[in-house]
């Protein structure tokens, strides 16, 4: 009698590619988010260290950027930031310190929103229409003059339309 041999399976990986392909996939999650990590830690450099160069890796936190994000603020003479009682709140003493005392809310969440609406807004449309266009397009006949004219309709003029987008007023770069 012959000595059993252990059953292994071609399709099934073994353990040390499995170890290998941990490893890739670690390695490529530490890399892809390391610029997030990035952009998050530097929300809490000041000014000069945010924009400095060689780039300040170990700094003091500070929470000045988020005051500037969610204040209107406006710059004061010394004296005037001296005749004020003193500040109350810890974003009072952070804009002090640059000479500046809070005008009011900022408007950055109202525009957010309008972001949202926008961007939502614009993909419902795009998915509504192209929705509508695939329906219709449907029961062309591929060898039809019409289905010809459409799709030069569609390729050649639509995409010169968007390729001049930007040029047109209001609508893109200035």
């Amino acid at each position: 009698m012959r000595p059993t041999a252990t059953q292994h399976s071609v399709v099934a990986s073994s353990p040390r590619a499995r170890r290998f392909a941990a490893a890739v996939v670690i390695t490529y999650a530490l890399i892809a988010t390391l610029p997030m990590v990035w952009i998050f830690l530097t929300s809490f450099k000041t000014q000069e260290d945010a924009i400095a160069y060689p780039p300040v890796v170990l700094f003091q936190p500070s929470m000045e950027g988020y005051v500037n994000l969610l204040t209107i603020r406006s710059r004061q003479t010394p004296e005037f930031i001296a005749s004020l009682p003193p500040a109350r709140t810890w974003y009072e003493r952070e804009v002090r310190k640059r000479n500046m005392v809070i005008a009011g809310p900022s408007k950055v969440v109202p525009r957010f929103m309008n972001s949202l609406v926008i961007g939502f807004g614009s993909t419902f449309l795009a998915v509504f229409l192209g929705t509508l266009a695939a329906y219709a397009s449907f029961d062309l006949d591929p060898g039809s003059a019409f289905f010809h004219c459409a799709m030069y309709f569609a390729v050649t003029v639509i995409l010169r339309l968007v390729a001049h987008l930007p040029a047109v007023p209001g609508l893109g770069a200035s």
